[in-house]
């Protein structure tokens, strides 16, 4: 059962964007990075929540996204509407991993401002999909 509210952390990220305390590459990761972690925890605690197995266990990056993207239960179009989730949280990952291990790659605030948008469309797809039965 959630306790915290993911919403918080993605506003932080998005609020950090307006920083001149740091340079723009700085503020960039850590802005794209907890604008991720919102959208994972967000569609984690759907999952943990959800009552279903679904073959997800605490934790694992990938195996949430999977359980998103090749979704077995409900209708066709929570199915469908799942699966886009699950291909958001993949590029939305991408781009986290970029921000916090590759310091040959600059990122700018417009992508982090680009990435904290999809956090937001996903954390909201995620409330749209209703109970997954």
């Amino acid at each position: 059962m959630a306790s915290y509210n993911w919403d918080l952390y993605l506003r932080f990220a998005v609020n950090i964007l307006g920083s001149v305390e740091f340079d723009e590459d700085t503020i960039a990761r850590v802005a794209t990075s907890r604008a991720y972690y919102a959208a994972f925890h967000a569609a984690e605690d759907y999952l943990l929540d959800s009552g279903v197995e679904v073959g997800y266990r605490s934790g694992s990056h990938e195996t949430l996204c999977r359980c998103f993207k090749e979704m077995k239960y409900g209708t066709k179009n929570f199915r469908v509407s799942c699966s886009n989730i699950g291909n958001m949280l993949i590029t939305l990952k991408k781009q986290r991993k970029c921000a916090d291990y590759k310091a040959n790659v600059p990122l700018s605030k417009k992508v982090a401002n680009k990435n904290c948008v999809q956090a937001q469309e996903i954390i909201n797809k995620i409330r749209a999909l209703g109970s997954i039965s």
